[in-house]
């Protein structure tokens, strides 16, 4: 049977239709459900996002697009393929569009138009900013933007013939080019320190929002950057974030992006917080291994992923008779840490006595915790706190410890470029407190106070003995 051929115009058309160009999103969110996802691109026809998970979708969907907090379209989506990222660390998901095809010169009007009005505001806010601020702030992205298309064209210029040649080579420049940007950047974070602290609270703001926005698309291509910025649990420090610190995994969609999100995981604060955890795992060990009795009461006070518990298990603490207590406001991070430290647990062969306390500040405050404890740790909680929650809810602490019982909380102090860059490019704004501070805050509570830092010497400790 002879197949009829298609007329060379109809091929053309055909060809047209099944390639599906694709555009790519700019400020451009898919609302499904509660979840937000940033889209990737998106054709007439389909919508790729970004998602840190894999969505699970029974048929159909309705969803929303949004162009720059504004809802454009109501539209209904069928997932069609999910993919990993290269690092295995987030994911594509590809949806399907049903019905009518998305109108995509209404989209990329809309996106135009939302950058228009973006820059505009940009403009309108650096006119009443101090002339050093703005200047330093469009070096700073010059400076990026050029190292992006630089560091972007080494890896489409270098000849590699396996993924694992892509990932040693790729490894090779994240490590010199983060390393790069923390001498590069760290002096104007220093340099931007006093001009903000002089500044109002109004125009503080304003300061914040031109940073932000004139860098947007170069340092929040860094995952953990982004996800402190959008702070999806609410705040910034959610456990899923701490994990990310801990993990310094080599995340983002292109060179560069890894570039910034290596710098911003190997960051002094960044360090701090792993040597948190090593500092607490050290002072669980000697406690443990020199304790006079058996039944010994541990609590930590919002746990998070209690990485330093893993690390206890690595290591030569004597665990019989131990019970850990994991409190934390968040159910998620209680769950996520027992699934994590279950199976530590099971690689080390070694049994961690657990038990899990959902339960907020608030009532810690009202009702205090069922004690005795041997020990009580908060890693990161009292950044968070004034003076006076924070003198309120260690009295209730020390309320739960047994004699000769010991409470160790733990404080960020302020040091200029690690604060102006928590605060400026990442919205993550914490108490800090000198060494003076500390002691003049917890002075008089009873028994023996003592001060101690990790390595860094940006997260200070608080050691009370009862």
């Amino acid at each position: 049977m002879e197949v009829p051929r298609t007329p060379s115009s109809s091929r053309r058309l055909v060809a047209r239709v099944l390639r599906q160009d694709r555009h790519k999103a700019l400020n451009c969110q898919l609302i499904l459900g509660n979840d937000v996802f940033e889209v990737r691109d998106y054709s007439a026809f389909g919508i790729g996002v970004h998602a840190e998970h894999d969505i699970h979708c029974k048929g159909s969907e309705k969803a929303t697009l949004r162009v720059e907090r504004l809802d454009i379209l109501s539209i209904e989506v069928a997932k069609k393929r999910a993919t990993r990222s290269d690092d295995g660390t987030s994911w594509v998901i590809g949806f399907e569009v049903l019905g009518d095809p998305l109108p995509v010169f209404r989209i990329q009007a809309a996106a135009a138009a939302s950058e228009m009005l973006i820059d505009q505001h940009r403009s309108f806010l650096a006119a009443r900013l101090p002339p050093l601020f703005v200047r330093r702030v469009y070096e700073m992205k010059n400076y990026l933007e050029s190292l992006e298309e630089r560091t972007n064209a080494l890896v489409e210029e270098a000849e590699l013939n396996s993924r694992q040649e892509l990932h040693d080579f790729e490894g090779g420049v994240v490590d010199v080019v983060s390393t790069h940007l923390e001498k590069a950047l760290e002096p104007l974070y220093e340099e931007l320190a006093p001009i903000l602290d002089g500044m109002p609270s109004t125009e503080l703001q304003l300061a914040y929002e031109f940073f932000r926005g004139q860098l947007r698309h170069l340092i929040y291509q860094a995952p953990i950057a982004n996800r402190m910025l959008r702070k999806p649990r609410g705040y910034a420090g959610d456990f899923e974030m701490m994990k990310s610190i801990y993990r310094n995994e080599l995340m983002g969609t292109s060179l560069f992006a890894k570039c910034i999100q290596r710098y911003y995981a190997s960051h002094p604060n960044a360090r701090a917080v792993r040597n948190r955890a090593v500092f607490l795992s050290k002072q669980l060990t000697e406690a443990l291994n020199a304790r006079s009795h058996t039944d010994f009461r541990v609590l930590s006070v919002a746990c998070g992923p209690a990485h330093e518990l893993e690390l206890l298990l690595e290591g030569r603490a004597n665990l019989a008779g131990v019970s850990f207590g994991l409190l934390d406001q968040d159910l998620d991070a209680l769950r996520d840490a027992q699934r994590n430290l279950t199976k530590v647990s099971r690689k080390f062969d070694r049994k961690l006595d657990l038990s899990f306390h959902h339960k907020a500040i608030k009532n810690v405050l009202k009702e205090g915790v069922p004690g005795p404890y041997d020990l009580i740790y908060s890693a990161g909680l009292f950044d968070y706190f004034s003076d006076a929650v924070a003198k309120a809810v260690t009295k209730r602490l020390l309320e739960a410890l047994a004699p000769g019982g010991c409470l160790i909380i733990g404080n960020f102090t302020a040091k200029a470029r690690n604060r102006t860059l928590m605060e400026l490019a990442l919205d993550w704004n914490l108490i800090y407190r000198t060494e003076v501070e500390l002691r003049r805050l917890y002075s008089g509570m009873g028994g023996k106070l003592e001060l101690a830092a990790e390595p860094e010497g940006i997260n200070l400790f608080v050691v009370l003995h009862r």
